[in-house]
């Protein structure tokens, strides 16, 4: 069996674990609101990217989680607050306690607060 990695989420170039970087690199449409904020930025920054990501992989709509069509306006939004998905924005064909548990990782990953989001592990 083998293991799933998902690699360079915007902060892969730290020299150390746990370092605080600032500036602003990575894609918009996945930028945490520190990142967007241009304040200091860590592990937690790619634990919100995942969270989008995750979203948008699993949901029947194939978009980031708190979508809205116009970027300048999805970008204040994450600034404002914590973004909230629900087991219904996934489809049915997924059994309804795995799409509770998709939930519940992507809102631990979206808190708008970097301590109030879970942790991602290092592998090396």
């Amino acid at each position: 069996t083998g293991k799933a990695r998902i690699l360079d989420l915007g902060l892969s170039a730290s020299s150390e674990i746990g370092k605080q970087e600032e500036g602003f690199s990575g894609s918009l449409r996945y930028m945490s609101p520190e990142t967007i904020a241009k304040k200091a930025q860590g592990g937690k920054s790619d634990t919100y990217s995942f969270g989008l990501m995750a979203h948008k992989i699993f949901s029947s709509s194939g978009k980031e989680a708190g979508y809205i069509p116009d970027l300048k306006m999805r970008l204040i939004q994450r600034l404002k607050g914590d973004i909230k998905v629900s087991p219904d924005d996934y489809p049915s064909s997924i059994p309804k306690a795995t799409r509770e548990n998709i939930a519940n990782l992507v809102n631990s990953c979206l808190k708008l607060d970097p301590d109030k989001r879970i942790g991602l592990g290092f592998s090396y």
